[in-house]
């Protein structure tokens, strides 16, 4: 997938390359193919020459890499995916025809385009299928393989083939698994991918901690080493599955005698014509992130995107912003732009710093009561300081400390092991010439006003019903409160897992299936009309505002009647990538609304009950005393939640991580879920914190806002 370069120092072109050589004879490193080494070797060019102006390339010198799938076989791979996907196909039944020897076993290919208004002709016994028959078309299958088999389902699953890693063969005593190549779209020899387990020494390990490192790992590659490996596998009943090679080699020719000759020529070929995984730069990125992008769009189902462009987008993505390089003239203009960003991010931060240190002292200075008042004030001072010392402390270890640490991170290329190097605003300019990251920062505001829309109101809304009810108050918060116990990472599996399954067998999915469909339309019906209706008493109550929102979200649900159609097939959700955003909200919301009722029953409590009784002696319905008297009281704990919460939302991350990983092509990734992928997946802490610092300073101004409200809050014990 990747291709080595050498960058000319003379016209600054790119010219295909090797790997260099490594000396193992002058590390005193043994290799076992050895003079397969020196054959590889032998058919290197003795001097490489520019491929633009012929100029001598450098022997040794750093390597640029290059996605190169769109250049031959990765397009044909994607077709084939959707071939195997989407290709439409029935069997011919014509079992009477004695050419079918009684058998269902020719399969007619349905070419594209003729589904609804044409027929289909079986190669065996020429019979016609016209498809636009219903019977017909109720035999079509679509493709011969499923997009994803989950892993709780696969025990009820067939199939006929699965890719997988040699190490990860297990035994099966119900399947007649047999391993061989993954085929060649060339028709040429397979070639099989090394990315074995590795044993390393690092650079600032020394002395006799060194020396012991390299011992442990000379005896870990040894034939010693091998041979105890082999025996335990034998000893716990696999050694039909270990390398016939080491089954000859250590003794255990019974068991080797037995392996068929298919697998052992498969053992001793697999290694002759693989390659070692790739060692460049942002590779594993491209492995585990990038080149997802190009199978979602090419599987989804709706669009199915066209192979070739997809990888060349693809190809063209990793090649400029992941393991190649941006041009010098583009760098600097970008550059000078980074510049004006990161100073205008300076001063936004400065001036939001000397905000919040204004309010946090005019705080400090009013408060006049506490411990110790009739004290002088040094002692007060001292006294203070005692008490606040530890708390103090912490706080600036586990806060300040790394804030400060990770100021110094945004401006370097950090190393963990060491060798960091200053590189000034180069990383805000990559986060700011990056199109990803404004792609992924208007997901993330689509998150956020998702989960705001869904899920804000929806702790108020309950927390008013239950405190209504008449009887069975504790139990009802209880029932409530209870998904808030369960762990997050456990209710998240438990959606995706359980109601999300895109299979029929999915919780939601049969519910929406089984549903009749006149609920559809009756349903939305209902509540617009109900929205409509309250946004009149509401208008009448002389809230204007709230009536007319009240009366868009009436209208929007009617409106919605003539959209909805009724589920008859699975839905996908997850993997959807309409449904995808929404259904990673879901969850949190489930969860999290019993938890933040309890914090508004207490608020509600502390409103007197002479404000409502007034209220009724004035005539006032429920809804204007919700607009006049409970909204007002808990006005101040309703923006601050909602600063909470649209602070919380930006940084979501965690449960988008465990429902989609950021797919399905990318429709899910945020700016906190992309900042954990650069720092932790693939080591770009400063590109990573250059993100961080950028998506900090676009909330300071609502950090601001939460201590301005905080600094006028006045908290009231609420009564039983």
């Amino acid at each position: 997938m990747v291709r080595p370069y050498k960058r000319c120092l003379r016209c600054d072109a790119l010219t295909p390359s090797h790997i260099p050589a490594i000396d193992y004879a002058g590390y005193r490193v043994e290799i076992s193919n050895g003079e397969d080494y020196q054959a590889k070797l032998a058919g290197y060019p003795p001097e490489e020459l520019c491929a633009k102006c012929t100029a001598p390339l450098a022997a040794v010198t750093n390597l640029e890499w290059r996605l190169v799938f769109d250049e031959k076989g990765g397009a044909e791979a994607l077709a084939f995916y959707q071939r195997l996907r989407f290709s439409q196909w029935l069997r011919c039944d014509n079992r009477a025809d004695p050419r079918h020897k009684g058998k269902f076993n020719a399969e007619i290919d349905i070419p594209a385009g003729v589904f609804n208004h044409g027929s289909v002709t079986c190669a065996v016994c020429a019979r016609v299928f016209d498809l636009r028959d219903k019977e017909v078309k109720r035999r079509v299958y679509e493709g011969v393989i499923k997009a994803q088999i989950e892993s709780y389902n696969v025990q009820r699953e067939e199939f006929g083939m699965r890719i997988t890693t040699l190490e990860e063969v297990q035994r099966d005593e119900d399947i007649d698994t047999a391993v061989t190549y993954f085929p060649s779209i060339t028709g040429g020899p397979p070639v099989s991918f090394i990315a074995g387990h590795y044993l390393a020494l690092s650079a600032q390990t020394t002395g006799a901690r060194a020396d012991a490192a390299w011992r442990y790992i000379k005896f870990m590659c040894s034939e010693d080493a091998m041979r105890i490996r082999v025996k335990t596998l034998v000893d716990a009943g696999w050694g039909a599955w270990v390398d016939p090679r080491y089954l000859a080699q250590f003794g255990h020719e019974d068991i080797y005698n037995a392996v068929a000759k298919e697998r052992i020529d498969f053992f001793n070929n697999v290694g002759r014509n693989s390659r070692v995984e790739p060692y460049c730069d942002g590779y594993k990125s491209v492995i585990t992130k990038e080149l997802r992008l190009p199978i979602d769009l090419a599987l989804d189902p709706v669009k199915r995107a066209d192979p070739s462009n997809a990888v060349a987008t693809c190809a063209a993505r990793v090649n400029t912003y992941v393991i190649g390089r941006l041009p010098a003239a583009v760098l600097r203009q970008r550059e000078r732009l980074g510049m004006l960003l990161v100073g205008v991010t300076a001063i936004i931060l400065v001036v939001a710093g000397r905000k919040i240190f204004q309010l946090l002292r005019s705080t400090a200075q009013r408060s006049t009561e506490g411990f110790g008042v009739t004290e002088r004030t040094w002692r007060r001072t001292v006294r203070a300081w005692s008490f606040l010392l530890i708390a103090v402390a912490s706080v600036f270890i586990w806060s300040y400390l790394p804030l400060l640490r990770g100021l110094v991170m945004a401006f370097q290329d950090y190393r963990i092991l060491g060798g960091s190097a200053f590189v000034g605003l180069r990383n805000f300019v990559e986060v700011f010439s990056n199109r990803d990251f404004y792609v992924y920062m208007w997901q993330t505001c689509v998150y956020v006003s998702l989960s705001l829309a869904l899920g804000f109101a929806a702790p108020i809304a309950l927390a008013i019903l239950l405190s209504e009810i008449p009887r069975g108050k504790v139990f009802m918060r209880v029932v409530y409160y209870l998904p808030n116990v369960t762990t997050g990472l456990v209710t998240m599996f438990l959606w995706k897992q359980l109601l999300f399954n895109t299979t029929e067998e999915g919780v939601l999915n049969r519910v929406l299936m089984m549903t009749p469909g006149w609920v559809y339309y009756a349903v939305p019906l209902a509540l617009g009309l109900s929205v409509l209706a309250a946004s009149v008493a509401t208008v009448r109550a002389g809230n204007h505002l709230a009536g007319t929102g009240m009366i868009i979200i009436g209208l929007g649900f009617l409106v919605a009647t003539a959209f909805i159609a009724p589920v008859r097939e699975p839905l996908r959700w997850l993997q959807d990538p309409l449904l995808a955003m929404p259904s990673v909200i879901i969850p949190g919301i489930w969860a999290g609304t019993g938890a933040g009722c309890l914090v508004y029953l207490a608020a509600l409590k502390g409103i007197p009950d002479e404000h409502y009784e007034a209220a009724d002696m004035d005539g006032a319905g429920s809804v204007t005393k919700f607009w006049n008297v409970t909204v007002p009281s808990i006005k101040a704990l309703i923006i601050i939640n909602f600063v909470g919460s649209f602070i919380g939302a930006f940084q979501a991350a965690q449960n988008i991580f465990v429902m989609t990983a950021g797919g399905p092509a990318n429709k899910t990734m945020t700016i906190g879920l992309d900042i954990w992928y650069n720092s932790f997946l693939f080591l770009k802490f400063g590109y990573a914190t250059s993100e961080a610092w950028i998506l900090g300073s676009l909330l300071i101004g609502f950090t601001l806002m939460q201590l301005q409200l905080l600094n006028k809050v006045e908290f009231k014990k609420a009564t039983e």
